[in-house]
C-alpha cells in the first residue's frame, strides 16, 4: 500500500496549483475624496482615499472626470534629502475646473495599475469655496465662513465637531449642509449658537441626506454653526465629508414633474424658498411652507439644441392675496418607468409632517419680487454644445442653465437678481410621459395607462396609487419605480396584480409579484 502515498501528495499539489491559478487581481476602490467639489474656473487640491489605487511603475495614477472641462494632474511634492527632483505626492491631485463648466454634480475616478475605480461625486458651483481649518472644535477656534461661500469639511474621527463663525444680517437665511449628495456616510446635524454660546436652532438631515437651518435672525450679529454626525461618527478615510454653505438667495427643494420628454414643450413647477413664486398651499418641509414657480420649457430650434423657458413668477400683490395654508403633509414627486401599481411611502404621525427637514422656528418672510423673464439652457452633453450655448446665453443675459449630465437628465439652475439656486436634477423621459390623475386610490378605480410609458406622480400621506394596463401573454415588461433614488424620503412598494375572470364573469385580482 506504500506506493499510494506519493499519488495522494501529487493530487494535493495539483489542487493547490489550481487554487492559486484562480486568484484575482486587486480591484481599485475609491472610498472618498476631499474636497468633494470646487468653484468653476478654479484649481483645487484634491485628496483621495481608497484601496489598490497605486499607479504603474512608469506612470502615476490618474484622476479622471466625467466632464471634459475638468482635468486633473498629480500633485508634486518637494524632493527629500535623498531625492534630486520633485516626486509625485501619493493620493493627491490638482483638479482644474474650467470656467465653462456648468454648476452640477459630476464624477471622479482613479485609474491606476489595477484599473478604473468606482466613481465618486464631485460638485461644481459658482460660489467661492474654503476648507475647514483644524482644530475647529470650539467657538474660539471656529473656521471663518461668509455668506454665499461653500465650506468643505470632513469629520475625521468619532466625536468630531466642526464649528464655523458666520456673520448674519436680519434677512431670512438658509444654512445648508449636504452629505448624501456627495455619497458621504455622514448624517449631518447643524446647531446654531449666538455669540454668547446660547443654542438657537438645530437641524438634522434625516432621510433627506441634507440638513437645512431656515432662520431669520432677530438682529445682525456674529453666530456660530456647529456640524457633527448624528451618531458622532467619523473616520480617517474621507468617508464623512460634507459641504456647508449659507445663503439669503433662492433655494430649490424639488421640481415636479421630475421628468420631461426630450425635445418637446413641457411645463414644470419649482418648489423652494426665496424663489419669487407664490405660496405652495400645503407643501411643507418641516415647519416651513414652500413657494412654487412655474416654467414653460419649449425648444424653439432643434438645430440649435437648447431649451428656452419663460418664468411665470407671481407678483408680490398676487402672493399677498394668497391665504395662509393649513398644516398639511407635503406632496412628493416620484417617477415610474413603464407602468406600476401601488406604492406606499413612509407615513408620519397624525397631524405632523412625515419627514421634517428642519426643526427650526421663525417667521417666513415674503419672497422677493421677481419680474417675468426669459431663461435658456441646453440638453445635450457634448463639449461643443456646452461652449456654444453657454456663450449664447451669456450674451443674451438669460438667467437659467441646464447642465448636461452622463445620465438621462440635466441639472436645473435658476438665476435671478437674488442669486443662483442649487442645482436640481430634471430627467428626460425615454417613453411617452403620463401624469397621475386622482382619485386612483382604490383598486376599483385605477388610472388606465398605455404601455410603454413613463409615469410621474406624487405621494400624499399613506397614499396608494392604482394603475391598469393591458399586456399580452408571453410579453416581457420592465417595470421600475424611481423615487427614493431621486433623493426623496420614500420607500416605494410595487405590487403587480393580474385581473382574471371566473366562469361567471366576475373579476378577481391575482397577485403576481411584490417588490419593496
Amino acid at each position: 500500500m506504500r506506493p499510494k502515498a506519493p499519488c495522494g501528495c501529487l493530487c494535493l499539489w495539483l489542487l493547490l496549483v489550481l487554487r492559486a491559478a484562480e486568484a484575482q487581481l486587486p480591484t481599485a476602490r475609491l472610498y472618498g475624496l476631499f474636497p468633494a467639489g470646487g468653484q468653476a474656473g478654479s484649481r483645487v487640491e484634491v485628496e483621495v482615499a481608497g484601496a489598490d489605487l497605486d499607479g504603474a511603475a512608469a506612470e502615476p495614477a490618474r484622476l479622471i472626470a466625467s466632464h471634459p472641462g475638468i482635468a486633473a494632474e498629480p500633485l508634486m511634492r518637494p524632493p527629500r534629502l535623498t531625492e534630486s527632483e520633485p516626486q509625485v505626492a501619493a493620493n493627491r491631485f490638482i483638479v482644474s475646473i474650467g470656467a465653462e463648466v456648468a454648476a452640477g454634480t459630476y464624477e471622479l475616478r482613479v485609474q491606476g495599475r489595477y484599473g478604473l475605480s468606482n466613481p465618486r461625486p464631485f460638485m461644481v458651483g459658482s460660489r467661492p469655496e474654503v476648507r475647514e481649518t483644524e482644530p475647529n472644535n470650539q467657538c474660539d477656534a471656529a473656521t471663518e465662513l461668509t455668506l454665499e461661500a461653500v465650506a468643505n469639511g470632513v469629520l475625521e474621527g468619532e466625536g468630531d465637531v466642526d464649528v464655523y463663525r458666520l456673520a448674519l444680517g436680519a434677512a431670512r437665511t438658509l444654512i445648508v449642509c449636504e452629505a448624501r449628495q456627495i455619497d458621504s456616510r455622514a448624517a449631518p446635524t447643524l446647531v446654531l449658537h449666538d455669540e454668547q454660546g446660547a443654542q438657537l436652532a438645530t437641524a438634522t438631515s434625516g432621510v433627506y441626506g441634507r440638513a437645512i437651518l431656515d432662520v431669520t435672525p432677530a438682529r445682525p450679529a456674529i453666530y456660530h454653526v456647529a456640524v457633527h454626525d448624528a451618531a458622532y461618527g467619523g473616520d480617517g478615510m474621507l468617508g464623512y465629508a460634507y459641504r456647508l454653505h449659507a445663503t439669503t438667495g433662492p433655494y430649490i427643494d424639488m421640481v415636479f414633474p421630475p421628468a420631461i420628454p426630450a425635445g418637446q414643450s413641457s411645463r414644470i413647477t419649482l418648489y423652494g424658498r426665496n424663489i419669487g413664486g407664490k405660496r405652495a398651499k400645503g407643501v411643507r418641509i418641516g415647519n416651513h411652507e414652500l413657494e412654487e414657480l412655474s416654467l414653460e420649457l419649449s425648444p424653439p430650434d432643434a438645430s440649435v439644441r437648447f431649451l428656452q423657458a419663460v418664468l411665470e413668477g407671481a407678483t408680490a400683490a398676487a402672493r399677498a392675496s394668497e391665504p395662509a395654508a393649513e398644516n398639511s403633509s407635503p406632496a412628493r414627486p416620484g417617477t415610474v418607468r413603464s407602468s406600476a401599481s401601488p406604492e406606499q411611502p413612509h407615513a408620519g404621525a397624525a397631524g405632523q409632517p412625515p419627514h421634517p427637514d428642519s426643526a427650526t422656528e421663525g417667521p417666513v418672510p415674503a419672497a422677493p419680487d421677481m419680474d417675468t423673464q426669459d431663461v435658456a439652457g441646453f440638453s445635450l452633453p457634448t463639449a461643443a454644445d456646452m461652449g456654444g450655448v453657454l456663450a449664447w446665453g451669456e450674451r443674451a443675459g438669460l438667467p437659467l442653465e441646464l447642465a448636461p449630465q452622463a445620465l438621462d437628465g440635466i441639472d436645473l439652475l435658476f438665476r435671478s437678481q437674488h442669486g443662483t439656486t442649487n442645482p436640481v436634477r430634471l430627467f428626460f423621459a425615454a417613453a411617452p410621459l403620463a401624469q397621475e390623475r386622482e382619485p386612483n386610490n382604490q383598486p376599483a378605480r385605477p388610472q388606465p395607462l398605455q404601455v410603454p410609458c413613463e409615469l410621474v406622480g406624487t405621494f400624499s400621506r399613506a397614499d396608494r396609487d392604482w394603475y391598469a394596463f393591458d399586456a399580452n401573454g408571453g410579453e416581457a415588461l420592465w417595470i421600475e419605480v424611481l423615487s427614493h433614488r431621486l433623493g426623496l424620503p420614500t420607500d416605494p412598494l410595487l405590487v403587480i396584480h393580474q385581473v382574471v375572470r371566473d366562469d361567471e364573469g366576475n373579476e378577481q385580482a391575482l397577485e403576481l409579484a411584490a417588490v419593496d
